[in-house]
């Protein structure tokens, strides 16, 4: 039976979290405990450090940002026919809606990737075979 040690854990958790129940300290705690243990290559300290800072904060961040309000006009013919809208932005910016939807869409699965790869990374050293099945280890 494998067992992890509560502390790697415990880094996975708030490296992917931390940063939504404790506004960046949560993450940089999280930072700290990855790097302060022994279970992964530089590798994968680099690479879970680096992979979206603030784990699934960061596309919260993104939902929280405004992004503009637009003014729209209804166009019509003289005779009062109904030809089409027309619409502007008053403030703020605005993204493409498939834009905003492939950023939000990276900004979650980034860190759930990152995190699924420290995991699977997370083993005890074994005599003879560097740390656990991480690259570069």
């Amino acid at each position: 039976m494998q067992t992890y040690r509560t502390t790697d854990l415990l880094a996975l958790i708030l490296l992917l979290a931390g940063a939504v129940a404790v506004p960046v300290a949560g993450w940089v705690a999280g930072v700290i405990l990855l790097w302060a243990s022994p279970s992964w290559s530089r590798r994968a300290k680099a690479l879970g450090t680096a992979v979206v800072p603030g784990g699934l904060a960061a596309p919260l961040l993104v939902l929280a940002v405004p992004m503009g309000e637009a003014r729209c006009m209804r166009l019509a013919d003289a005779r009062g026919t109904f030809r089409g809208e027309w619409c502007a932005p008053v403030e703020g910016f605005r993204l493409p809606g498939w834009l905003g939807l492939s950023l939000f869409v990276a900004l979650v699965v980034a860190p759930l990737v990152s995190a699924a790869f420290l995991l699977h990374c997370l083993r005890p050293p074994r005599p003879g075979h560097g740390l656990g099945r991480c690259p570069g280890a």
